[in-house]
């Protein structure tokens, strides 16, 4: 019997059509995959590091705003421009809600800016495995119809076959272990971080209404 070449090159130049179809959008799938967790990796270390410099900018009671922080201008910016329709007759509640309410809408325009292409990992990483899962169907279909055309059943005619198969599933999961992982830690930070801010609009809003003591009497 003569050896069988079960080798990835020989396996992937002898795979058919649709296996080499299937691997191709699994070969895309990964290069748009770690394409969007390199982005997620800077923007996300980005938006920590400045909502840290928020929080801490809140908590020393610093007016002036560095030009290293520009979330902490964003947001405060946004503060001004709801502060500056503050009416005649408004009560403290009523401004210090105005305020809290804006901060917040900033907050979360913030995260909705930082989430975006995050749910596309989630997406790859739940249907590139059926993605792969098809190529395998695929290929145990045409390995079968080869054995019932050759009449043969050896090692050297299933072999090839069932191994091309295989090789999409493993693809596949290749693709969907690290975007799940990625997505499942993004999204994570993305929560410690939008929780940060959250407590630091508290903290803000707070010494606002507080500027007897020493607060700040206006936030913009």
């Amino acid at each position: 019997m003569p050896p069988v070449d079960l080798s990835l090159s020989s396996l992937l130049l002898q795979a058919t059509a649709g296996v080499q179809v299937v691997l191709l959008v699994l070969a895309g799938c990964s290069v748009l995959c770690w394409g969007v967790i390199a982005e997620k990796v800077l923007v996300l270390g980005r938006f920590q590091r400045q909502a840290r410099a928020f929080d801490h900018w809140v908590r020393s009671g610093a007016t002036a705003i560095p030009a290293s922080q520009p979330l902490t201008r964003r947001l405060i910016d946004a503060a001004g421009q709801e502060g500056s329709k503050t009416a005649v007759g408004d009560t403290l509640n009523a401004q210090r809600d105005r305020l809290e309410r804006a901060l917040r809408d900033g907050v979360a325009a913030e995260c909705l800016a930082v989430e975006k292409r995050l749910p596309l990992l989630a997406t790859l990483g739940s249907a590139s495995p059926f993605i792969g899962l098809f190529g395998t169907v695929w290929g145990i279909m045409h390995a079968f119809l080869g054995i019932a055309q050759s009449q043969n059943t050896s090692l050297a005619t299933v072999a090839p076959g069932i191994a091309e198969a295989l090789i999409t599933t493993a693809v596949g999961l290749a693709v969907a272990i690290p975007a799940s992982v990625a997505y499942n830690a993004c999204a994570s930070v993305q929560g410690r971080v939008s929780r940060l801010l959250c407590l630091s609009v508290a903290e803000l809003v707070r010494q606002t209404a507080l500027p007897a003591t020493g607060g700040r009497a206006d936030a913009a």
